[in-house]
């Protein structure tokens, strides 16, 4: 798989949410030698991406389907590995009623009904993400998660978040 057939189709910075890719169904073009690491790094061909574009973009054209990854464009499907989440929560703060978070992509996201704070452990720690799209998880990495615990309230010994008229425990 050659990265540069991708930026050609697509240009070179990802447009977040504007590419259909849910509806996006072609036969399985093979395996790419792409990992998202647990850090958020993405890598190919053991050569870390050094342009910020080039991950917003690749971002952009992400999907998952049960517990695969891949990037697709309307005729290509490649499989990539995702060590843990591929997308991060790197902010978090209030805004009005509500509480809103930033993507390492640049997607700022209200937590919401539709992005509901969920917990996974890893290495026995509870660690929060939510679901950004379609599927697509992204984790809070320990600063945004640190914001959180500075917008929670405690209520009846727990601690507790309101966003937006909708209460979501903090720790699991």
């Amino acid at each position: 798989m050659d990265i540069e057939s991708f930026v050609a189709q697509f240009g070179s910075s990802g447009a977040q949410g504007k590419y259909p890719v849910q509806s996006w169904n072609p036969p399985l073009s093979g395996d790419m030698d792409l990992v998202i690491k647990k850090d958020g790094t993405w890598w190919h061909e053991g050569v870390k991406f050094t342009r910020d574009s080039l991950v917003l973009l690749f971002s952009s054209i992400l999907k998952r389907e049960g517990n695969e990854h891949f990037l697709v464009s309307p005729v290509e499907k490649w499989r990539i590995r995702v060590e843990d989440m591929p997308l991060h929560i790197i902010s978090a703060s209030r805004v009005g009623d509500g509480i809103c978070v930033m993507t390492s992509e640049r997607q700022v996201l209200h937590l919401d009904l539709d992005h509901l704070l969920q917990f996974s452990a890893v290495d026995g720690v509870s660690i929060p993400y939510i679901e950004v799209r379609n599927g697509l998880n992204a984790r809070f990495l320990r600063n945004a998660f640190y914001s959180l615990i500075e917008l929670a309230d405690e209520d009846g010994g727990e601690m507790v978040l309101d966003s937006y008229g909708h209460k979501q425990k903090l720790l699991s």
